[in-house]
């Protein structure tokens, strides 16, 4: 008897539909994505940090798209929040090296670079919130649903 309850406990915790499938694979192709570029752009002798760091968040959070109990929309949205920060500071990065007219170093991109990683849950959780916010197309019914007999 208590073998049939644990089963069922954890098919409706972890049951994913087509739809979240398909949801994992995009966003987790897309945080697999980020480490290539990291581990393209950083070189061959640079810390495994360089490259780690911006992907690792987005394939983690690719993973909570599986779980039945978090609605999908709040987990497109914290990956939202969070790709666009990532993506502004890798724009800045290229357009700064674009237009390096030599000198001395750029110490704020790479303080900036810094901070947005570690800063980096604030505006997933940001995102996750807006997500949450977003109607989910059904209706709402407040209160007891109404019987006729």
């Amino acid at each position: 008897m208590s073998e049939s309850l644990n089963f069922g406990a954890r098919q409706s915790f972890i049951a994913p539909s087509n739809g979240r499938f398909i949801t994992f694979a995009i966003l987790a192709m897309i945080g697999l994505g980020m480490f290539g570029w990291g581990y393209l752009s950083a070189g061959p002798n640079s810390s495994p940090l360089k490259w780690i760091l911006p992907g690792a968040q987005f394939v983690v959070l690719a993973g909570l798209a599986l779980v039945r109990k978090v609605p999908l929309r709040i987990t497109i949205g914290a990956y939202t929040g969070g790709l666009i920060v990532i993506a502004s500071v890798y724009y800045s990065l290229w357009y700064d090296s674009l237009s390096y007219n030599g000198g001395g170093a750029n110490i704020g991109l790479g303080i900036l670079a810094l901070a947005a990683t570690l800063l980096l849950p604030i505006p997933m959780l940001i995102g996750g919130f807006i997500g949450w916010l977003m109607p989910t197309g059904k209706k709402a019914i407040f209160g007891e649903a109404k019987v006729e007999s």
